[in-house]
């Protein structure tokens, strides 16, 4: 009983000490989604003095059509992680090209519950990113080569001729590149 004793006590602190330091995730610029949370013990943040330009490669698709797409939650996550610490979104030059897998994320609302009898669960999440300045392009040839280039897309999105076109000149153009 006595080596009990010991146990109990450094588990009794243990999940004191998890209750404490359990957070509320937060959401700086994208306020629905993409939650992130402050690391105390961390030293390096984002540089909230310089302007942003990423191009993002979105091509993960949700494991269930009733899900979120988590490249586009990724790209929330994004700019919340760079707002946590005071980067604003004007300082944030995102662009986003969706393609391969991802690209039934960017469907209508109407079109993609007719493909997949759901309401398009990134639809708000496409409104915000564009409330956030996010540019989000979809790959032409993806929307040719997976049967969707003659459905409505969501109405923030724009078509371009394919996702290599947009990744290459917006490097081009000096954005660093993220693959999600």
């Amino acid at each position: 009983m006595k080596i009990l004793k010991p146990f109990f006590t450094i588990l009794t602190l243990a999940l004191l000490s998890f209750q404490t330091s359990a957070q509320t995730a937060q959401n700086p610029i994208i306020k629905n989604f993409g939650g992130i949370y402050e690391i105390p013990s961390a030293t390096v943040f984002a540089d909230k003095s310089i302007e942003y330009k990423i191009v993002v490669d979105a091509m993960m698709a949700a494991s269930a059509n009733d899900e979120i797409n988590p490249a586009l939650n990724n790209l929330a996550r994004l700019l919340n992680l760079h707002g946590l610490n005071g980067t604003t979104k004007e300082k944030m030059n995102v662009v986003a090209v969706v393609h391969n897998l991802a690209t039934q994320s960017v469907l209508s609302n109407e079109a993609y519950k007719a493909k997949f009898g759901v309401d398009n669960p990134n639809s708000q999440l496409l409104d915000e990113l564009a409330e956030s300045g996010v540019k989000v392009f979809v790959c032409g040839q993806s929307l040719k080569g997976r049967g969707y280039l003659d459905m409505k897309l969501h109405p923030t999105v724009t078509v371009s001729i394919s996702a290599l076109t947009i990744l290459t000149t917006y490097q081009m153009y000096g954005y660093a590149a993220l693959k999600f």
